[in-house]
């Protein structure tokens, strides 16, 4: 990929095409509950040297330029357990476009192709990386950082505070509980009118 827009390297454009064509993608958040696309199959899945955590500093879907909130990413290290979604062939080329204009509308993501184990196979998906270089990588925060930054925030997609409640729902329902997410959804609750505990 360019700095620019990460679709000019074919290898990136084409990252998570098995040989036969089909497309394999890793969901770790919002595409878990919202991915927007038909698939053939979604099963679950870990990758391993990345770990998810609201760690993307939101400037147009959660937040605004002038008032940012967080969404999640792929930081650095650890492992993370989301899902794969299986796509069609015929309609890999469509779905790619259709998850560039949404994951790359700033370049804080990185296309990567990453081993993904689901169960004792190994497959190469799609994933949409953090740069830690980028302004808007935020990094580790602390809890309350991250709720600071969340309460409030509204982007063109609607509240934050929504897409913390729609990603940890989402986790619980395929039998996730990520811990820190968890924490941050009870701090988030806490600080909140809007938000009863569930």
């Amino acid at each position: 990929m360019t700095d620019a827009d990460g679709k000019a390297n074919p290898a990136a454009q084409h990252a998570g095409v098995a040989a036969d064509g089909r497309l394999f993608v890793f969901a770790y958040g919002s595409l878990i509950w919202k991915p927007g696309f038909t698939y053939l199959s979604a099963r679950p899945a870990t990758i391993h040297g990345y770990h998810r955590d609201f760690c993307i500093h939101s400037v147009v879907h959660r937040g605004t330029p002038q008032r940012s909130g967080l969404v999640l990413g792929l930081a650095p290290g650890g492992a993370c357990k989301g899902m794969v979604f299986e796509v069609a062939a015929a309609q890999a080329d469509r779905v790619i476009a259709a998850l560039d204009a949404r994951e790359l509308v700033t370049s804080v993501y990185k296309v990567a192709a990453l081993p993904v184990w689901l169960g004792g196979l190994r497959i190469r998906a799609r994933a949409y990386v953090s740069d830690t270089a980028h302004p808007q990588y935020a990094g580790r925060l602390s809890i309350a950082q991250m709720a600071e930054r969340i309460c409030g925030a509204v982007g063109n997609q609607g509240p934050n505070e929504d897409y913390l409640v729609n990603s940890v729902s989402a986790l619980r329902e395929i039998g996730l509980q990520d811990q820190r997410l968890e924490a941050l959804y009870r701090e988030v609750v806490r600080r909140s009118d809007n938000l009863v505990a569930s």
